[in-house]
């Protein structure tokens, strides 16, 4: 066998394997993105679905709450699941302004919440002072409230 049979015969072996090297590597990559795929629908169906029907609202309400307790939080379950829990992060700012005046700020609310249940109570919040013992409750007026983030968990 020549120097050139000999070269090209090493070639074309090496054709062969790099072709199966990238036929495995993309079945492989196929198999990731398929448990991937599956793995996304499953925390779909089972929790994201039932989570977007969970509504959280709050509000300062001088009706309904008093002036050391201004802020009013709700929880409505509208899903088919029961909720365990519900955390929720509010951001309090002067009402057409975007600075935060209260510190970061989470309420848990540990009531069992059948389906079509709610749940509504009214919290103090506290500004935003570095030092706790300086703290001072905010009173809601002219002031806007919004939830940045709420989590609500299911029982199983």
């Amino acid at each position: 066998m020549s120097a050139n049979e000999t070269a090209e015969a090493i070639l074309i072996v090496i054709k062969r394997i790099s072709k199966w090297i990238l036929i495995f590597i993309l079945l492989l990559l196929s198999i990731g993105l398929l448990i991937y795929g599956l793995a996304a629908f499953y925390d779909w169906y089972s929790i994201d679905r039932h989570r977007l029907k969970v509504e959280a609202f709050a509000s300062f309400d001088s009706e309904k709450c008093t002036k050391e307790y201004p802020l009013f939080i709700g929880v409505v379950n509208n899903s088919k699941k029961t909720v365990d829990k519900v955390t929720i992060y509010v951001k309090v700012t002067k009402a057409g302004h975007s600075t935060q005046l209260n510190y970061d700020t989470s309420y848990s609310i540990d009531r069992i919440l059948a389906p079509s249940e709610g749940w509504g109570g009214c919290v103090a919040v506290l500004d935003n002072h570095f030092d706790w013992a300086k703290r001072k409750p905010l009173d809601g007026k002219d002031m806007a409230v919004t939830i940045s983030t709420f989590y609500p968990s299911f029982q199983n």
